[in-house]
């Protein structure tokens, strides 16, 4: 059996390949990584939006019962720097049924996403959950 040679001029090419290949692939590797990230960041601030909202269809709910569970769910994914506002900012005993309820978290992404952030689109997420009084 005859051992392959490789021809001398085809010696350089992979090195020249790859030299061209590889930083898109590792732009497409870290971007997807944070991409990644950054979508189960929203989706731990949608899941405290959601739970605010269960508490808000209570016969009981108050703007501070909703206030805490949504922080206990953000400090449980263990996000930081988030604001909480509840529409209406009334005491919600007095609202009568069927009133709409917005309860809006909004987040920092720096300090909240792990991994590489070389490609920023905003500085913060906002989610927004609403239901019914």
């Amino acid at each position: 059996m005859r051992p392959q040679i490789s021809h001398p001029r085809r010696r350089g090419a992979a090195a020249a390949e790859l030299a061209t290949m590889l930083p898109l692939l590792c732009l497409i590797t870290f971007g997807s990584i944070q991409a990644a990230n950054t979508i189960h960041f929203k989706q731990g601030l949608t899941t405290a939006a959601f739970e605010g909202t269960r508490v808000a269809t209570g016969v009981t709910a108050t703007q501070q019962r909703i206030i805490d569970r949504v922080q206990a769910m953000l400090d449980a994914r263990q996000i930081t720097g988030a604001t909480i506002a509840v529409d209406p900012s009334s005491d919600l005993v007095t609202v009568p049924f069927g009133t709409p309820i917005a309860i809006s978290i909004t987040a920092p992404i720096s300090g909240n996403v792990s991994g590489p952030t070389f490609i920023q689109f905003s500085d913060t997420i906002t989610v927004t959950g609403r239901t019914l009084h």
